[in-house]
């Protein structure tokens, strides 16, 4: 109830063009406690594991959708559907394995 924040001062500069500074003034944010980093880590992790499925499935399908499209309107079956597939999955471990790098640290 009773949390002081710390707060950090940044400095604002606005410009209207590269050679005139016009304005210049500090804001004060507060920065988060380390309490609540804390808490709120492991609702992060539960949340980003909750998509790697999803970041599998979605790549893929929509490559299909698009590969399948352009082979018929190049008339070129199956050449794009397979290359859209292959370059959806690629795109899906690679987000999923970002992911677990991400979060994954306190596992």
């Amino acid at each position: 109830m009773g949390h002081s924040r710390r707060h950090h001062k940044i400095p604002l500069t606005l410009r209207i063009d590269r050679s005139k500074v016009i304005a210049i003034s500090n804001v004060e944010t507060p920065l988060a406690d380390d309490d609540d980093d804390k808490e709120k880590k492991p609702v992060q992790q539960i949340g980003a594991f909750i998509t790697i499925p999803f970041v599998l499935a979605v790549p893929p399908i929509l490559g299909w959708l698009i590969g399948s499209w352009l082979d018929k309107t190049f008339d070129l079956a199956p050449i794009f559907m397979y290359s859209f597939i292959v370059l959806g999955f690629i795109a899906g471990f690679r987000e999923a394995i970002r992911i677990v790098k991400t979060y994954g640290d306190d596992i």
